[in-house]
């Protein structure tokens, strides 16, 4: 079990953690002396990578800044979580197989209500200036490693956990599978959490911003209907076939999955409102029936629309 604080026991005239200077940042072998873990990397020959797994409840962890940027996995169930970075706070229910970043060198508070199991991957920033340098056609200086808390990504999710299997049942050639993992890992937080702009000039497809702003008010304001790809299309001024690989390549996702996934944030909103039915729920965010919605918030918020309600 982790040294968990609560709110309040710290003291009024203390400052935030995330909001304080710090004159060093820490190793990620340092935050075992604040959240013990169920198991680690330390003293494998890993590197690139260090790996630890952390279960426990209800509490509170403060984290000094972090040499290496973070990739934490929720393991399993669903809580409600918050963490304080940079003096903003932010608030959300993590589902199972959901993903948060924080970038190297960012102090961070976490507050969780539930049970909870989490895998934490620890990347150097090292490995992100060597993709940057050797694969990818990008200046060095327009990118940063970009916060995120509880969003669903599924390649980031199925290395983590491939990593802690490693941990647990160590196999021939551990290190190289670790390294080979570091790799990937780095190219994935380049592609999906990082602020990268093109320069000027040598934007490689996807959507304008207007475009892509236009699109996504436009599936927002229209959950509840069956929207056509024809009708997205012309409200970015594109063919069809040419909007389709456009969006995917400014999203990661495909214009229907997208549709899919608001609608189930939509959802998640809705079921805090007891009074409405999952049938009428259903319908009010576009699916054809009670059965094709749970199928579909089973599948992405990793629980059932009852379960998720009855733990609001």
């Amino acid at each position: 079990m982790p040294m968990e604080k609560r709110a309040t026991d710290r003291p009024s005239m203390d400052r935030p953690i995330a909001d304080r200077i710090w004159d060093r940042t820490i190793t990620p072998e340092e935050t075992l002396a604040i959240c013990p873990a169920a198991v680690s990397s330390q003293g494998r020959n890993w590197p690139d990578l260090f790996v630890v797994q952390r279960t426990g409840r209800d509490g509170l962890i403060e984290y000094p800044p972090v040499d290496h940027h973070v990739i934490s996995v929720q393991q399993s169930g669903a809580l409600l979580l918050s963490r304080r970075l940079g003096g903003d706070t932010q608030r959300r229910r993590a589902a199972a197989g959901s993903v948060s970043v924080t970038p190297a060198g960012e102090a961070a508070e976490w507050h969780w209500e539930g049970l909870y199991g989490r895998i934490e991957v620890y990347l150097p920033q090292s490995r992100i200036d060597q993709v940057v340098a050797e694969a990818l056609d990008i200046d060095a200086e327009r990118l940063e490693i970009a916060p995120s808390l509880a969003v669903r990504d599924f390649p980031a999710e199925q290395m983590a956990r491939g990593l802690l299997q490693e941990l647990q049942v160590p196999a021939l050639a551990s290190a190289v599978y670790a390294e080979r993992f570091a790799l990937l890992l780095a190219v994935h937080l380049v592609r999906a959490h990082s602020t990268l702009r093109r320069p000027s000039g040598a934007r490689k497809g996807g959507l304008t911003p207007f475009a892509l702003k236009r699109v996504k008010e436009f599936i927002e304001a229209h959950l509840a209907e069956d929207v056509s790809l024809g009708d997205m299309a012309a409200t970015a001024g594109l063919s069809v076939f040419h909007f389709c690989r456009s969006f995917k390549q400014s999203t990661g996702m495909t214009p229907h999955q997208y549709q899919l996934y608001r609608r189930i944030e939509r959802a998640k909103e809705l079921l805090a409102d007891r009074s409405l039915s999952l049938a009428s729920l259903s319908v009010a965010v576009g699916f054809s029936s009670q059965s094709h919605f749970s199928t579909a918030f089973r599948k992405i918020a990793g629980t059932s629309p009852h379960r998720f309600r009855s733990e609001l």
